[in-house]
């Protein structure tokens, strides 16, 4: 099991009518859509063709990048060796499939089944942190998680008034 934290700045103003609880709530709920957005939609991005210039992963060394040639040759890689950060695809498929979202106040972190490699340093100097690449948000992506945010932000506050729950600051 890999622990993935993501973390970004997204501040809202909470105004006069919503208390500093119902801030806390709205915001957790906030980052757990902004989490599950990222799993649904994000995560599967940085396992395209497209994903080393998108992500800016590291380049990958000579001597490896021939091994995956010979591989694939043999049939043994997935995509004939074109995606830089899929071999045979299991880190792939872990981390698409069971996802825990566990959200706070001011980020998610993603629970995600996959190798102890992601969540450890790299061994070799040189070696790519296959982590940092897996969760690098680019400025897209960071514009469409805030929105995702605001949106749900302001229908919990909404729910949390319309249910009374919402006690303002007086004065």
């Amino acid at each position: 099991m890999s622990v993935l934290p993501i973390k970004f700045d997204v501040q809202f103003d909470r105004g006069h009518q919503v208390s500093k609880r119902a801030h806390i709530e709205a915001m957790r709920e906030a980052h757990r859509a902004a989490g599950e957005l990222w799993h649904a939609k994000m995560l599967p991005k940085h396992f395209t063709a497209q994903a080393k210039a998108t992500y800016q992963h590291q380049a990958r060394k000579p001597k490896y990048i021939e091994r995956k040639k010979r591989m694939a040759l043999a049939g043994k890689v997935l995509l004939s060796g074109v995606i830089d950060n899929v071999l045979h695809g299991l880190t792939e498929d872990a981390l698409k499939g069971f996802v825990s979202v566990k959200a706070f106040p001011t980020r998610f972190t993603l629970r995600m089944s996959g190798p102890s490699y992601l969540s450890m340093r790299p061994y070799k100097s040189g070696q790519p942190d296959k982590a940092a690449e897996i969760t690098r948000i680019t400025a897209t992506e960071k514009k469409e998680l805030a929105a995702e945010m605001r949106r749900t932000y302001l229908r919990r506050v909404r729910e949390l008034i319309a249910a009374g729950r919402v006690a303002g600051r007086k004065g």
